[in-house]
């Protein structure tokens, strides 16, 4: 073999060694999965808004509290042959600021790198909250049925769902579907260092010019009572809010009264006010009316107040969180010396009792005789009772016995002539 043979077959199997070496690295690169990198995939992360009857997925969409969103993740392994293995989808709400919910979408796999996406919902205010539900539907080998799949909790805000293996190939494409609900924060009334007092206080009377607690009164002024609100959580909204006072019905001359926000979902809020009234105990009396100034505003709606025991009352709606929806009700009192009226007092009642008869012989009858000057009126105449027929009664005893003594007389006299005496 010549020295030109022997490095032409050197160099031939150099070839085919470096041939054998860097093939089979291509065809492991070949054989790895990758999510979603088709030019006709469909966007990773999309949204509907449940509630507001979206018939399209897409993003953003417009949502408010209270609202149902669904979110559509969409996966496709693109390398034919490949496995993606454990492969899992995980749902993040990352953010409420500038009116906007965020939600980041991450697809991955043991031997596949992620791929995610952000979807956004747009609120009308800050501050909102979401809640995800415990359970998604999963949509796999392209099909249109859904399989109802548990959804792990990472933390109360990302939802993670694991698929298994998914094979590469158009056939093999689906998508997973969590769903939530957009909440609010719980409502809560006057707890800023900015509030105003609950209740404050003006005697209209004597020309108070700035609400004060407590003031001093007399007889017949008028009491104003300034009830402040004011829902500080945003986006939150009190639902039934009740504005009330709350006043002692018996007469005093230190009279405390108790002004009340309440609300089907926030605690209660009450302040107490005090009146110190001059010279005779008062009580107060309350107008069936009073003055609503809602949101910030100057000038005052007339609106009815229920009295309710010893409360008055006005319902107001719901109130929202913010300052601009802050306001405050006006009610009016009289003090006024008007006692409480007391119950009459019923008659004792009388059980009849039957007359006692007396018994032996009967003298004479018993006759109902009406008294001169008196009206028959039922129960209220007045009735006598007279005896009568007793004289007749008597004379006829009387006539008895003398007759009695005449027969004895004339017996004896007949017994005395018989002897001769």
């Amino acid at each position: 073999m010549t020295k030109e043979n022997v490095f032409k077959k050197i160099a031939i199997l150099g070839v085919l060694f470096s041939l054998v070496l860097f093939q089979l690295p291509i065809k492991a690169l070949a054989a790895t999965p990758v999510f979603n990198n088709d030019p006709l995939d469909k966007e990773t992360l999309r949204l509907k808004n449940r509630t507001k009857g979206d018939a399209e997925w897409k993003d953003p969409v417009s949502g408010e509290a209270g609202d149902r969103i669904a979110f559509n993740v969409y996966y496709h392994n693109t390398v034919t042959g490949s496995v993606a293995k454990n492969t899992k989808i995980r749902l993040d709400f990352e953010d409420n600021r500038d009116n906007k919910l965020r939600f980041r979408a991450y697809l991955w796999a043991d031997n596949a790198n992620y791929v995610q996406d952000l979807g956004t919902v747009t609120v009308p205010c800050s501050g909102l909250n979401f809640t995800f539900d415990h359970k998604a539907k999963w949509y796999p080998n392209a099909g249109t049925v859904a399989q109802e799949i548990p959804v792990n909790f990472v933390q109360t805000n990302s939802v993670l769902v694991n698929i298994g293996d998914i094979a590469g190939g158009w056939s093999t494409a689906g998508q997973v579907v969590f769903e939530g609900v957009i909440s609010e924060f719980s409502p809560r009334f006057n707890y800023m260092a900015e509030d105003k007092e609950t209740l404050r206080l003006k005697n209209r009377t004597k020309g108070d010019v700035e609400w004060k607690d407590p003031v001093s009164a007399d007889g017949g002024d008028t009491i104003a009572f300034n009830v402040y609100y004011h829902n500080g959580v945003v986006c939150s909204t009190a639902k039934n809010v009740r504005i009330s006072i709350e006043f002692p019905q018996q007469a005093g001359n230190k009279i405390s009264v108790v002004g009340r926000i309440e609300s089907d979902n926030a605690p209660m809020v009450q302040d107490v006010g005090v009146i110190n009234v001059s010279n005779m105990p008062e009580r107060l009396i309350f107008k069936t009316t009073a003055l609503w100034y809602p949101n910030g505003s100057v000038n005052g709606q007339s609106v009815p107040v229920t009295i309710s025991g010893n409360r008055a009352i006005v319902n107001i709606g719901d109130i929202k969180g913010c300052w601009e929806y802050a306001g405050q009700v006006v009610f009016e009192a009289t003090l006024s010396f008007t006692p409480l009226p007391t119950p009459s007092p019923k008659p004792p009642v009388v059980v009849p009792t039957e007359t006692a008869r007396p018994t032996g012989e009967v003298l004479g009858a018993y006759v109902e005789k009406q008294l001169p000057q008196v009206p028959v009126t039922g129960a209220s105449s007045a009735i006598a009772l007279t005896f009568l027929s007793s004289m007749a009664g008597t004379g006829a005893i009387l006539k008895r016995k003398m007759k009695e003594k005449l027969l004895n007389e004339k017996l004896q006299r007949v017994v005395r002539k018989k002897k001769g005496l």
